[in-house]
């Protein structure tokens, strides 16, 4: 008996783990998709007109294109620090990385303005 006993619970533990890293691996590939724009603070806050930038920059595109694009920020700081993920899931790689590539641009002098593509949001 203890050993049906023990067989099961093993089958049942090992089959619960599997599961797991299905659902993790599917939620990685949801969160991969993107471009993560960081205003972090160095004792001094964010710059504030980047983050006006950066919004009008992507109203600007997704009217280019004729597309609504999800975006989503997360406040993480106590100086304002916060990021921008945009959901790169709708528009083609060549897009992204036109996207990716103005936004570069336009914080290239930035020393607290990061951008970062196919990294996870959270």
């Amino acid at each position: 008996m203890k050993i049906l006993l023990l067989s099961f619970l093993s089958l049942l533990f090992f089959s619960c783990k599997q599961e797991e890293k299905l659902i993790k691996n599917k939620t990685e590939l949801s969160q991969t998709n993107n471009i993560k724009v960081s205003f972090i603070s160095i004792g001094s806050g964010i710059e504030k007109t980047g983050i006006q930038k950066l919004e009008s920059l992507i109203s600007d595109f997704e009217q280019s294109n004729n597309l609504k694009l999800t975006v989503s920020v997360k406040n993480w700081g106590k100086e304002g620090e916060k990021n921008y993920c945009i959901d790169c899931s709708i528009i083609s790689i060549e897009k992204k990385q036109n996207l990716k590539q103005s936004i570069e641009d336009t914080f290239k002098t930035s020393k607290l303005i990061r951008v970062f593509s196919d990294v996870s949001c959270e």
